[in-house]
Formats: structure tokens, C-alpha cells, sequence
């Protein structure tokens, strides 16, 4: 992080930094980054969630009142579906963390993430039994989640959602299709809006909470992406669930689905600062040692000019991130 860090956010903040600067040069650093094949990329994933398990730092994103929060965490409280309340995890502490561990790990920072993305529906309206046996294994690493809004031809347009879930009894009987949904061949919870209905576009929306390995839901196809990331198809044929794993009310699915992007979104832009400070150091360093003409690239004038514009725009983003993040 940056010197300015204590300014813009405070010294509080500014100590996660540094925790977190020392935990990613400590366990990220040594990562391997491209694994060969989809088995590697599933451990990969599994040792990200592990280090920043032990770590303390899923505390962050998931919403648990089983865990310990640093100081600069949460206060804030939203009403839940339920007539409860869920502490909301505090977007600068995240933005924080993500510009870090994105800066060293892509995987580790998707691990982070997925992890409030996929929990905080349950936190936010879930049943205290939902919430009981969900929320405190994502926070300990031991429940890998993920959240399911995209279908093939609705992308993250909440009104196109197409999977239906069908009240049969006591039971809702889910069937279609989500795609690039991250997490999705590993999750042992994966959170789904699907379409209840009546009601047009968002309306008829609701939310369930799913284990990975549950009957009727298959997710054997996996996507391939440049960098390591577990990301795939989840196909729902036949898959009944109990009502009781509904995310709180039939219809409250739209404004679930758009409470959790709300908090977590503004985050993307921290991780993106985080990677393109990765691509500008590893710029600079090159340009440092790569020799032409008799010197360094570094010592061209033209070179120095594309290195001072990439400091500056870095920069610049990253001081309109935690802005919007103060905001928040």
C-alpha cells in the first residue's frame, strides 16, 4: 500500500495494510500461479483458501458473528428479510485486502472474495438455521462458496434470470442453468437466484442456499480462462431443495442479489489497482534491466514517459477507489 494510505482512511487501515503486505509477502509469494491442469488449479484454490483462513483475514468478507473482526471492520447494520440485522463487512477494509493479495495472487484474491460474495445473502436475510450452518465454516475456510446469478443468455441481468424454482410441497425443484460462475466446480455452498415467480422481470426473484455436491445439480463442466481460476457450468435438473433453504422471503431475490453486488463491486476496482501496481513494477524492473543501445531501457525518455503515465493512472484509480469506499 501507499503512503498516503494514512490520510485518506486512517492509521487503522493502515495497520491492515501492513498485515496484510506482510501475510501476502510471507504465503503468496511463493504460489504457483499456473498450474498445469484442473486438478492443480482446484489445490491451488484450496491452499489460497487455507492460508488466509489461518490468517484471520475471511473475517473481512463474511458477515459471521462466530468471528473476530478487526477494529476497522464492520458497524454498520442492514435490515435483513427476516426482521434481523446482518453487520456488514466494511468495504475499505476489503478494497484494503484485495488490492494486496490481488498485487501477489490472482487466486488468492478471488478465494477472499468469493467468499463474502457467496455468504452474504445468507447474512443478509438467511434463516438463523442458514446461517448457523453456513456462515461460520465460509469465515474458517472450511465451506468454499460461490454465487450463482449468471445464465447464458441473461449474463448478470437479474430480469433475464431464466432457472426456475418450482414449489413442489415443502420442497422448491430447480431446473436450468448458470454459467462462469466462479468457485463453481469446488463450492460446497453455492447461492442461487433462480425465478420463483409470478411477478415480471426482477419481481418473481428468489434466493436458495445449495450445497455443491447436491442431487440434481451437476457441475462436471469446467471453463478454461487465461489465468487459474475454478470457474464452470452449474446445470440444475430435477435438484429439490427444502423451503427452508429459501434466502428469505419468495420475491426478496432481486434486492439480495443487488444489496451483496453493492458491497462487493466497488472492491473490484481495489483489485484491479492491485494488478495493474503488479504489471507496473514488473515493467519498471524490466526496463531497469533490460540494456539497448549500451544502457538500460530505463535511462530512454520515451520509456520514462510510459512508466510515469502507468504511475500516474495507478494512482489515480486507486485514490477514486477508496474515495468510493469511504462513500460506502
Amino acid at each position: 500500500m501507499r503512503s498516503e494510505l494514512p490520510e485518506l482512511l486512517g492509521e487503522t487501515y493502515a495497520s491492515l495494510a501492513e498485515r496484510a503486505c506482510a501475510f501476502a509477502q510471507r504465503e503468496l509469494a511463493g504460489l504457483e500461479e499456473e498450474p498445469q491442469d484442473a486438478a492443480a488449479e482446484d489445490a491451488l484454490a484450496r491452499q489460497s483458501l487455507s492460508k488466509l483462513a489461518r490468517e484471520g483475514l475471511l473475517a473481512y468478507a463474511v458477515p459471521a458473528a462466530e468471528t473476530t473482526h478487526h477494529p476497522a471492520t464492520a458497524t454498520a447494520l442492514v435490515a435483513g428479510a427476516n426482521g434481523g440485522a446482518a453487520s456488514t463487512p466494511d468495504v475499505r477494509s476489503i478494497a484494503i485486502l484485495r488490492e494486496t493479495l490481488a498485487y501477489w495472487s490472482g487466486m488468492a484474491d478471488l478465494a477472499f472474495v468469493m467468499q463474502g460474495l457467496g455468504s452474504f445473502p445468507i447474512a443478509l436475510a438467511g434463516s438463523p438455521e442458514l446461517k448457523g450452518r453456513w456462515l461460520a465454516a465460509v469465515a474458517g475456510g472450511e465451506a468454499i462458496a460461490a454465487l450463482a446469478i449468471t445464465e447464458p443468455e441473461a449474463g448478470s441481468d437479474l430480469a433475464s434470470i431464466r432457472l426456475e424454482a418450482r414449489k413442489d410441497g415443502g420442497d422448491y425443484v430447480l431446473d436450468g442453468v448458470k454459467t462462469l460462475i466462479s468457485n463453481a466446480p469446488i463450492a460446497d455452498l453455492v447461492t442461487v437466484i433462480a425465478r420463483t415467480g409470478p411477478g415480471e422481470g426482477s419481481k418473481g426473484l428468489s434466493g436458495f442456499a445449495v450445497p455443491g455436491r447436491h442431487a440434481g445439480l451437476d457441475r462436471s463442466e469446467r471453463l478454461r480462462l487465461i489465468a487459474a481460476h475454478p470457474i464452470g457450468v452449474l446445470r440444475f435438473s430435477g435438484c429439490r431443495v427444502p423451503a427452508s433453504w429459501r434466502i428469505g422471503g419468495e420475491g426478496d431475490g432481486a434486492r439480495i442479489a443487488l444489496a451483496t453486488l453493492s458491497r462487493f463491486r466497488p472492491t473490484v476496482g481495489a483489485a484491479a489497482v492491485g494488478f495493474a501496481s503488479r504489471a507496473f513494477d514488473e515493467a519498471r524492473r524490466r526496463a531497469k534491466e533490460r540494456v539497448q543501445f549500451g544502457r538500460p531501457l530505463a535511462e530512454f525518455g520515451a520509456i520514462q514517459c510510459k512508466l510515469a503515465e502507468m504511475a500516474t493512472l495507478i494512482d489515480a484509480a486507486r485514490l477514486l477507489v477508496y474515495r468510493a469506499a469511504a462513500a460506502l
